[in-house]
């Protein structure tokens, strides 16, 4: 199909019902294999919200793969409406970096999810493992941010919470913390 601002050559899935629904399957492609008598890979679009004209539109991608020795789609990846990338299973990057955040000041975090109703998991930052024989591992490095002219680089703070004086189900708020400082590189416990 080609009109109403679309670029030639465009491929468009048109959803032809008069109303969309929250949860609604908007269109979605499937990958069929005649061997194994179903879908092994499939796209979905679906509807985060009821959509009106020129107004809703919420909508999100699911990605389905077959993981070996199954036959059933399982969900692999989630664009959400709001832009992120929800992933079921371990993330791996090809690349030697991976920056985060946008072109700004604001805080960027890297956080191990809540656990709803127990004790936190762990999170670790390890550097590379060896194999062979008699190789070193990888060291771990972390770095404050390079400052510029007289501006001072950024320090290293180490934060820990510590337990409050009578029990509760509230998270402490109360942190403790060690600083490397990026000022003069002293070692800072604050009181």
């Amino acid at each position: 199909q080609y009109g109403g601002g679309y670029q030639k050559p465009s491929f468009i899935m048109v959803n032809s019902s008069g109303t969309v629904e929250t949860d609604d399957v908007l269109g979605q492609i499937n990958w069929d294999n005649n061997d194994d008598d179903g879908t092994t890979l499939q796209v979905k679009g679906v509807a985060t919200e009821n959509h009106a004209s020129g107004a809703n539109g919420g909508s999100k991608l699911e990605f389905y793969v077959t993981p070996n020795t199954t036959s059933a789609l399982a969900l692999a990846a989630t664009i959400e409406q709001n832009k992120d990338l929800t992933l079921e299973n371990d993330f791996i990057v090809k690349g030697d970096d991976l920056t985060i955040g946008g072109d700004d000041n604001g805080a960027a975090t890297i956080e191990r999810k809540t656990h709803s109703d127990e004790a936190g998991g762990p999170l670790r930052v390890k550097g590379g493992t060896a194999t062979g024989t008699d190789k070193a591992g990888g060291s771990c490095n972390l770095y404050g941010g390079q400052g510029t002219g007289t501006g001072t680089g950024g320090s290293i703070n180490f934060y820990v919470y510590k337990p409050a004086g009578s029990t509760g189900s509230s998270n402490n708020t109360t942190p403790s913390s060690v600083i490397l400082s990026g000022t003069d590189a002293s070692f800072q416990i604050p009181a």
